[in-house]
């Protein structure tokens, strides 16, 4: 049987609230609302120029700090889907998970009994 490794089916949606330097851009979530127990999650979508991921550098309670290599993506009031490292610690601190279609409509809700 041939290995299929694991796919991200949990995001987070945050929006791009501050460009303050053109390495540097600030989401409105952080500790709060994302789980970092395996690592610091991921803008996964925009991707970097290179085409993966842009880090989140560090968090604080509500702000992830994220390290875009292009100074002009991520501008102020971009949506962005972030993708967490470990589900654990993320359902810990959302009692109600919006389910959504490919198009991101919401479909459903499922609740966090963790």
């Amino acid at each position: 049987m041939a290995y299929t490794p694991f796919r991200g089916t949990l995001e987070i949606g945050a929006t791009v609230i501050s460009r303050p330097q053109p390495d540097l851009a600030l989401l409105n979530v952080g500790r709060r609302d994302l789980g970092f127990d395996k690592g610091f999650p991921s803008v996964i979508d925009p991707v970097s120029a290179g085409g993966g991921p842009v880090p989140i550098v560090k968090l604080n309670d509500q702000h992830a700090f994220v390290s875009p290599d292009d100074p002009t993506a991520l501008p102020v009031g971009t949506q962005v889907r972030v993708g967490i490292s470990h589900p654990c610690t993320t359902l810990d601190k959302w009692r109600v998970l919006l389910v959504t279609d490919d198009d991101y409509n919401v479909i459903d809700t499922a609740a966090t009994i963790f």
